[in-house]
């Protein structure tokens, strides 16, 4: 009997939610055959909805997913300013990845302001840009797809739960496939099974066209050499890593052409037209945020939003379900903040001078920016020596303190440690902090991660061809190419509205070299790039006369500790680029230190409010972004559905 009243209630409740989804899917009368991608905004003018995304990239493609699943009585849209690029060719596969990002069709790319190069004296100030996908699956759209994560010393800083619950989250969207035979005897390939797992819907892989050349070897080899007492790394995804690793890729498994798997390919496609409570709209952009006029409570509370595709075409008002509704800004670390000044929520400096009104005081958006910066160094390849594969390329190396400066480490912590104070006034005073204790909380932990817990403060990662890549003054071959940035940065900066409309660029400006160490730090990554590709295993790849190329010893001199840094820095200050992992900028904080969200990632002073997506992070990481934010937003979609739930309701 118990047994047929629950075949029954199973079978009432299976009905219920039918027939509900069958509601939804014909909202507002409207019978057309059902489509989850749709580039007619003006078909949505007036129509409810119980969740609007702001940003189809990461963050807004694994939220549909989780959100449709999880409250199928829920109207989901999500609104994209980019387009559907799932298709395009650039996109598609990591072999056109330099296409891609030299797209403007789907890539931001940012303008910044001219960049003061930390105060060095006849400087000359460089505009750079700050790459960000532009269309479904945002940055995972367009990146190198490198799966890595934190130290586990500083997940414990940032993340609810700690590194437990961030590999948990890890894992979750994770579908895990171990390297082959070939890739773990010839390419070095090596993985942690504690961290990994199957069965999510992110295709974990070492690629079919892996280089199982030489070349891999030589660097791992020649590395160690350059930084004595360097290790060979199991995993960077397991919290410890310092060292040398080959690392799994976002890509799909035993495909030799490269193929991407972005948060839209995992997220979106498997469920595409399949759930009726999901819309994704394309092409449009969230102007701003339309207020409740009649809110009782002390906080705002969003009514819904305004979109609008062209900057001069028409404006429609999408509208959000009054009392349970919910926005999720996941822009990104440049346009989150951006969409909320527009809103009105900011600094009411910022708001004023950009002639918005102001709707919430909150000083911190827009502010405690943060970003790495690279540089290259090139080697000419001797392309007779075969490469055993086309790639993409996944051997990487983090470096701590204790490698960059063996000879002076103690010496470097308390250089560091004395200049803390007047980094902190500087960044107040320029506006790109709005509190001190803020910072001087975070200067603590990032001096104590370094110093005394060993988190690694540089990266370096070995691109074994690029062919004919248009630098300046550098020919077209076939080169052998060594990426290296700092991975902590004690500069901070920030990113403004200037003006109401959301089709105008941002006031960006990263502050790059703004606190000196910084520089020091690349400094040391540089030399140690200069004597990897100096070492016996390296230089028999080469070719020709085997002299570097970028900078070149004319440029850079040599000498044993791979060059003077009086000659380096302004090589570096002269040539470096965004790494392109932004944070920061709606950090999740106390109000009281500069926090723009709470634990909860919903807004201070609204109601209903929230942001997810890589602007939340208080901290740059010791890794790659991606991985940390899959589990970061799984972690935010349970928070959501449980605010969105009745009561007695369990996920």
């Amino acid at each position: 009997m118990c047994a047929r009243l629950l075949l029954l209630t199973i079978l009432s409740f299976s009905l219920l939610v039918s027939t509900a989804m069958a509601k939804v899917a014909t909202n507002n009368g409207d019978s057309r055959p059902f489509k989850t991608v749709t580039t007619d905004g003006a078909a949505l003018s007036h129509k409810t909805f119980d969740v609007i995304i702001v940003g189809g990239g990461l963050s807004g493609m694994t939220l549909a997913n989780r959100l449709s699943a999880s409250l199928p009585l829920k109207n989901i849209l999500v609104i994209e300013a980019g387009d559907d690029t799932r298709k395009n060719t650039n996109v598609s596969t990591y072999a056109s990845l330099i296409a891609a990002n030299a797209d403007p069709h789907i890539n931001w790319q940012f303008p910044t302001v001219a960049q003061t190069q930390a105060g060095q004296p006849g400087g000359v100030n460089f505009t750079k840009s700050i790459d960000a996908g532009k269309g479904l699956g945002g940055g995972t759209s367009i990146n190198g797809g490198i799966y890595d994560a934190p130290v586990k010393a500083q997940a414990e800083t940032f993340f609810k739960g700690g590194w437990t619950a961030l590999v948990k989250g890890m894992k979750k969207t994770q579908n895990f496939h171990p390297p082959s035979t070939a890739q773990v005897k010839s390419g070095g390939a090596t993985y942690d099974p504690s961290v990994h797992a199957t069965g999510g819907p992110v295709d974990l892989a070492f690629s079919e066209s892996m280089y199982l050349g030489p070349h891999q070897h030589a660097f791992l080899t020649s590395l160690r050499q350059a930084l004595p007492g360097l290790r060979k790394n199991k995993d960077h995804a397991n919290g410890d890593n310092d060292g040398v690793a080959v690392v799994p890729q976002a890509i799909v498994p035993g495909n030799p052409n490269q193929v991407r798997v972005s948060s839209a390919t995992a997220y979106l496609s498997p469920i595409e037209d399949k759930r009726p409570n999901l819309t994704v709209l394309t092409g449009w952009r969230a102007a701003k945020i339309d207020w409740c006029t009649t809110s009782s409570s002390n906080r705002k509370r969003a009514d819904g939003v305004t979109i609008q595709q062209t900057k001069d075409g028409p404006t429609y008002g999408v509208l959000l379900r009054a009392k349970t509704g919910q926005i999720i800004v996941s822009s990104g670390t440049i346009r989150s903040p951006l969409f909320l000044e527009h809103s009105g929520v900011g600094d009411a400096a910022v708001l004023s001078s950009a002639g918005i009104a102001k709707q919430v005081e909150l000083a911190g958006v827009g502010k405690n920016l943060q970003d790495q910066a690279l540089n290259y160094i090139f080697l000419p390849r001797d392309g007779s020596v075969d490469l055993h594969g086309t790639g993409p390329q996944n051997i990487k190396a983090m470096a701590s303190a204790k490698y960059l400066f063996p000879n002076n480490l103690k010496a470097v912590e308390s250089q560091v440690r004395s200049r803390l104070r007047s980094w902190v006034a500087d960044m107040v005073r320029s506006g790109a902090v709005a509190s001190e204790v803020g910072l001087l909380e975070q200067y603590d932990t990032q001096v104590k991660g370094i110093f005394e817990q060993g988190w690694p403060i540089a990266e370096f990662l070995f691109q074994t061809q690029i062919d004919d890549i248009p630098l300046p003054g550098i020919p077209k071959n076939k080169n052998m190419v060594l990426q290296a940035w700092y991975l902590s940065p004690f500069s901070r900066g920030k990113t403004h509205a200037k003006s109401a409309s959301t089709w105008d660029s941002p006031e960006l400006d990263p502050r790059y070299w703004s606190a000196e160490f910084d520089l020091e730090v690349q400094v040391a990554a540089m030399q140690a790039s200069r004597r990897t590709f100096e070492m016996p295993d390296m230089k028999k790849l080469s070719t020709g006369d085997k002299v570097e190329i970028l900078p070149g010893f004319q440029v850079v001199p040599n000498s044993p500790e791979g060059g003077d840094p009086k000659a380096w820095t302004p090589f570096i200050l002269a040539s470096y680029r965004s790494a392109v992992h932004p944070v920061g900028t709606c950090s999740m904080m106390p109000l009281s230190k500069g926090g723009v969200v709470d634990e909860e990632f919903k807004v201070y002073g609204t109601d209903n409010v929230r942001v997810v997506d890589a602007s939340v992070l208080p901290m740059e990481l010791t890794s790659h972004i991606t991985a940390t934010l899959y589990a970061l937003t799984e972690r935010a979609a349970v928070v959501l559905a449980r605010s969105m739930l009745p009561v007695s309701s369990h996920l």
